[in-house]
């Protein structure tokens, strides 16, 4: 471990020595109206060039689980990759998690649990998952994995999968100029309500 004392602001400079890191930690520095992340993590999750993991003010005790969001996307297919390491170093179990809200099944709208409809949804999304972990399990064999599949918005969904897991690991699919949008709406409302350390990995990593 070493120390080093670099000038301007600690968004920027971590957002620049995060080209060549491996990863980038930074505190949340959460105010009352926002109690786990301000604007300097905030900011550097959003424009980190390698994963960037915000911790909250306390950590608890570890609980051998870990959380990633999984939708298909490339960056989510990042998520799990940085996950499945994680877990595999820390003797973890890694849940994967799917939400969804509105599916259609023959014309109507699936809203009813345990009905044909409800059940081909989660069929779909459980062969989604294990699509996306057809390959990455070779790699990590001895990582436990679990599936959940859950009928919510996608942040509150991981937010409550999530609770009490020692990592929450997320893909951000943000797009454009601005902090929020280079950020990914999902990543960004994670961030805002998380009491447990959140991981975000951007595109390519």
């Amino acid at each position: 471990m070493t120390a080093s004392s670099v000038p301007g602001s600690v968004a920027g400079v971590l957002v620049e020595l995060s080209r060549t890191a491996a990863a980038v930690v930074v505190g949340g520095g959460g105010e009352p109206s926002r109690p786990f992340v301000g604007s300097t993590a905030l900011s550097v999750a959003a424009h980190a060039q390698c994963p960037a993991v915000v911790l909250p003010d306390r950590l608890t005790g570890a609980s051998g689980r870990v959380v990633v969001g999984v939708d298909g996307s490339k960056q989510s297919g990042a998520a799990v990759d940085f996950a499945l390491s994680y877990a595999a170093r820390h003797g973890a179990t890694l849940r994967c998690v799917v939400a969804w809200s509105i599916e259609v099944v023959d014309g109507a709208v699936v809203t009813e649990p345990g009905t044909p409809e409800w059940e081909a949804v989660e069929t779909k999304h459980r062969a989604l998952v294990e699509r996306v972990l057809a390959d990455r399990r070779t790699a990590f064999p001895d990582v436990p994995v679990e599936i959940e599949i859950r009928r919510a918005k996608a942040a509150t969904a991981l937010l409550e999968a999530a609770a009490g897991a020692d990592l929450l690991v997320v893909g951000s699919r943000g797009r454009g100029g601005f902090t929020g949008m280079l950020l990914g709406s999902v990543s960004k409302r994670v961030l805002e309500g998380s009491t447990m350390p959140v991981a975000v990995l951007h595109k390519g990593e």
